[in-house]
């Protein structure tokens, strides 16, 4: 990152940050009981991409857009993508479902779209 923009982000905090509790994650690896597999899976989906974005252009190949974790509640999930945000020095913006769920129609909706605008 240029310096004048590491002075600026200093200064200034972004919009979407300011709206928003977002937070850089404290959870690491070492947080993570085994799941070994998962864990070099998601470096390969997410890190990679961003540290060595050259490779995919060589092999003229898109990066993947996202991960989808799914699962019953309890199985560690926000926990791996907290470990993975923290790994790449990411935000991590928590939603969790009842938030989205408004019962006037279109109002969920709209909702999702506020999420997705805000992380973009």
């Amino acid at each position: 990152m240029h310096a004048c923009a590491q002075t600026a982000l200093a200064k200034f905090s972004p919009s979407v940050l300011r709206e928003n509790f977002v937070q850089v994650s404290s959870v690491t690896w070492n947080d993570v009981g085994g799941l070994n597999d998962v864990k070099l899976e998601l470096r390969e989906l997410i890190r990679y991409p961003i540290e060595h974005p050259e490779l995919f252009q060589t092999l003229g190949s898109k990066p993947p857009r996202g991960v989808l974790f799914y699962g019953p509640p309890g199985c560690g999930k926000t926990l791996l993508a907290k470990a993975i945000a923290n790994e790449c020095r990411a935000n991590f913006l928590s939603v969790k479902g009842p938030e989205l769920l408004n019962m006037w129609f279109g109002e969920s909706e709209a909702n999702v779209r506020d999420i997705f605008h805000k992380v973009v």
